[in-house]
């Protein structure tokens, strides 16, 4: 789910020699026909490497053309909704109407490899429903990094008022339930069907990578069948990354993606969310907590000061 620490995460598999982060391109289509802005800086049809892409899987791609493919997607999304969750390994059916939209989706992968000479392609796309399908597409080369983060501070940093970097105005925000109610019924749906259908796949939290982001990304690493001299490679590298092109994602991460990386925790939501929103998302996804580690009970950092004083 958004807001969980995922554009962090990509960035750093991305740094792994032979791997690429692209951010969300689930996002893609609809970004390229507006124009919005790569993390680099120009809009993505006026982008070097998204152009080349472009240009290598497709020959040409106008802004009308992005908008098609984007409504397609969105069909072959409602039209496989619910066998994509079925944890069964069945044969996708595509409709005729939506074979273009699986086509392209292999083209714009193929592309993207041979443009930036890598093997993995790391894809911050967040929606269940086309893991499903891409699960069963791709079959043996499709693999899944499952990041959880404690939907509090989720629902804390849907409630912020951020500027986009990429699009006009703000980001978008969502009430608490809301944001509960999504954050319960994703994580159900990616552990009930994509841990099936990937070959390989890992969870992790957002708090373990904070707390120790090397050992997280050798785990992830690992689960996906990357050698450990690449990992040994990863790790002995500490030069900041240039010219990164990012679709989507944190507008924070994507203004830094050229400095140092430097990973903090983020606890505000423990004093800054308020104690019923905080209980009414707790109510809703407590059933999940026992199995991803996260307390019922939260006492504020201002709280347990006071008390502890």
């Amino acid at each position: 789910m958004a807001r969980t620490g995922s554009t962090v995460l990509g960035q750093m598999l991305g740094r792994i020699p032979g791997a690429i982060f692209v951010g969300e391109l689930s996002l893609f289509w609809r970004r390229f026909a507006n124009g919005e802005l790569c993390s680099c800086g120009q809009a993505l049809p006026n982008c070097q490497f998204w152009a080349t892409v472009i240009s290598e899987g497709f020959g040409e791609l106008t802004a009308e053309d992005a908008r098609d493919l984007g409504k397609l997607e969105w069909e072959l999304r409602r039209w496989q909704a619910i066998w994509s969750l079925l944890p069964i390994n069945r044969k996708i059916i595509i409709p005729g109407y939506s074979q273009a939209i699986a086509d392209a989706r292999v083209r714009l992968y193929r592309a993207i490899a041979s443009v930036a000479q890598v093997e993995w392609i790391i894809d911050s796309g967040k929606d269940p429903w086309f893991g499903g399908v891409f699960a069963r597409l791709f079959r043996g080369n499709f693999c899944t990094a499952h990041i959880v983060r404690d939907p509090r501070g989720v629902a804390f940093s849907w409630k912020k008022l951020v500027k986009s970097d990429s699009e006009p105005g703000y980001m978008p925000r969502r009430p608490v339930v809301t944001v509960a109610m999504s954050w319960l019924i994703q994580n159900l749906m990616i552990q009930s069907a994509l841990r099936h259908l990937s070959a390989s796949y890992v969870r992790l939290r957002y708090e373990d990578l904070a707390a120790d982001p090397e050992a997280i990304v050798r785990g992830v690493a690992r689960s996906m069948g990357i050698e450990a001299d690449r990992l040994l490679a990863w790790m002995s590298h500490e030069e900041c990354q240039h010219d990164l092109h990012w679709v989507a994602g944190n507008p924070g991460v994507r203004q830094s993606s050229s400095s140092p990386m430097k990973i903090k925790l983020d606890e505000e939501w423990q004093d800054r969310l308020p104690q019923v929103q905080r209980w009414l998302v707790t109510v809703i996804c407590g059933v999940l907590f026992p199995f991803y580690g996260y307390p019922l009970s939260c006492i504020s950092k201002t709280r347990l000061r006071s008390r502890r004083s």
